[in-house]
């Protein structure tokens, strides 16, 4: 992503690259007028505090929507994350697909349009993109003609445009319109796409600010969409009109809903979560199918999470398993990261008896089970070796009985009745006898009590935790209730991003420079609104950064 290039220079450190003066006016005769000196100012978001590296210089993140996706083609999805101030940022990708490393860019992140000059000609100008407030970024290839363009709703509720004329290794991003086919939504819209109903075009599915869900499918064809307005009276709209907006669902009284797509119970379509003001999140099962979608509310407490207000979710495999992960924008600059540890796959690559390169990783869980007994000399020795990888006695008789334990209710949903998902079912053996009562565990680690403490998450005073626990205990399964899931969420930390601060837990904070130790190198002082003062000590590189905190009594 070097290929893209910001117009504007954001807050943080900047460094400067010049040639020493003593040697340019050794390179210049008495006569000859002086050189003017050429200045290069570079961006730089990260810094260490302490020895250690972090997302340093940085505005805030609070509000964060994020997107994950190819935008470079290089193989690997990077992050595009929209914010409260209307930009968006971008942390390309510089690991692998399996194992993302995402470094921030561009903190305003920037597109093209066309404007006329002085003589009436159009000139392409390069700007940062900003939508006003509460940017919500969305790529999908519209057009499809290969690449991803880019949609952003914003807080006034429209739904901005900018379509790829690039391709999708080099692409150049063109804003074509800040109303995408006149569609206005109340404030704040959150625009997420996905092929619901099979047609192979994408559908548009919307968060809005006064806590409305809706859907619009996509009446267009391929190469050319086509979403419609609600048909009031006295409105016009394309004849070529067959699908028009859809209710799925509400959030009121509270507000700001933040939908996204997931395959929870992986049953091949798409169900939903929606993040709420109050910063918890709603989850709808879908109990129709890819062709013709039906969701029903499940739940208003998913996974009893609650990041203390606006809570985005945004599910996306990080490790390439099969199993997504979760990530939480929030009211604050923390984004909220949960693994996925779905232990069919742990267990097995904790044998290393298996190859699992011959294994086809989404087939069903008994299906894997009996390929790994294959390599394991068969039934019923294997079960010594694969009982014990999944923390089951080997008094365990059977495969089946085994792959029971693989599967846990999810206890935060309503009223789903306990039942095996549609293709799993489909081939999942029953053995006589064998007891049909599942596990009556949770499969969130935060179901036990509340995350656990993150040092960084007392960082900044808008990140102060609110009041009461991150995430409520969860009350005791029944046994009419919960979906068996091998997904299990584990919450790993508040602070995804690695944002770290100057002056941790303050406000109305002011910088100066000086040497102070007498080191010969400028030495930061942090003064403070709550009269504390940091200090620290330059311990800067010519190629990176490192600033070490000092304490002085005379600075308490």
């Amino acid at each position: 992503m070097s290929r893209l290039r910001t117009g504007l220079l954001s807050l943080g450190l900047l460094l400067l690259a010049l040639a020493p003066a003593s040697e340019l006016l050794a390179q210049q005769d008495d006569s000859a007028p002086p050189i003017a000196l050429t200045y290069q100012w570079e961006q730089q978001y990260y810094g260490k505090i302490n020895g250690v590296e972090a997302l340093l210089y940085h505005r805030s993140f609070s509000r964060a929507k994020l997107s994950f996706a190819d935008i470079d083609g290089d193989g690997d999805d990077d992050l595009f994350i929209g914010k409260a101030d209307g930009r968006i940022a971008f942390f390309q990708n510089i690991g692998t697909s399996g194992k993302p490393e995402f470094r921030l860019k561009m903190e305003d992140f920037a597109a093209f349009h066309i404007e006329l000059d002085a003589n009436q000609q159009p000139v392409q100008l390069e700007e940062v993109i900003d939508v006003g407030s509460n940017a919500a970024p969305e790529l999908v290839d519209i057009d499809r003609d290969g690449d991803l363009d880019l949609f952003i709703g914003s807080g006034d509720g429209s739904l901005f445009h900018y379509e790829n004329r690039g391709n999708r290794i080099l692409p150049r991003l063109f804003l074509k319109t800040p109303l995408y086919m006149n569609l206005k939504f109340p404030r704040n819209v959150v625009p997420r796409f996905a092929d619901v109903n099979g047609d192979r075009n994408p559908d548009l599915l919307v968060g809005t600010g006064s806590g409305k869900v809706r859907l619009l499918l996509n009446s267009g064809v391929t190469t050319r969409a086509l979403f419609c307005p609600d048909p009031l009276p006295g409105r016009s709209f394309d004849p070529n009109c067959i699908h028009f907006p859809q209710d799925i669902s509400s959030i009121a009284p509270l507000i700001d809903a933040s939908p996204n797509w997931v395959d929870w119970d992986r049953d091949g379509d798409f169900d939903i979560v929606v993040g709420k003001s109050n910063g918890r999140v709603n989850f709808l099962l879908n109990k129709g199918d890819r062709f013709t979608p039906h969701w029903e509310r499940e739940s208003q407490r998913f996974l009893y999470i609650n990041t203390g207000g606006h809570s985005a979710p945004t599910f996306y495999d990080l490790d390439k398993d099969g199993f997504p992960e979760l990530f939480l924008g929030s009211s604050t600059s923390r984004v909220f990261f949960f693994e996925n540890r779905e232990p069919l796959l742990i267990g097995l690559r904790g044998i290393p008896q298996l190859d699992l390169s011959t294994f086809t990783l989404s087939d069903p869980s008994i299906v894997l089970l009996t390929q790994a007994c294959e390599q394991l000399r068969g039934n019923p020795e294997c079960l010594n070796v694969l009982a014990p990888a999944f923390g089951q006695p080997i008094t365990v008789t059977s495969l089946e009985a085994l792959n029971a334990e693989i599967y846990r209710p999810d206890v935060s949903l309503d009223s789903t009745p306990i039942a095996m998902p549609e293709q799993e079912a489909a081939i999942q053996p029953q053995s006589e006898g064998e007891a049909e009562t599942p596990p009556a565990q949770a499969n969130v680690n935060v179901a036990e009590g509340q995350p656990p403490a993150d040092p960084e998450a007392e960082i900044a005073a808008e990140d102060a935790p609110p009041a009461g626990p991150e995430a409520e205990a969860a009350p005791e399964p029944e046994e009419t209730k919960g979906l068996l899931t091998r997904n299990r969420l584990w919450f790993s930390t508040r602070n995804f991003l690695n944002l770290t601060e100057l002056a941790p837990n303050e406000r109305h904070t002011k910088i100066t420079s000086g040497d102070w130790n007498g080191d010969g190198r400028a030495d930061l002082l942090v003064g403070s609104g709550s009269g504390r003062i940091y200090a620290y000590e330059n311990q800067n590189s010519e190629t990176e950064s490192n600033w070490v905190r000092r304490e002085f009594l005379a600075f308490a």
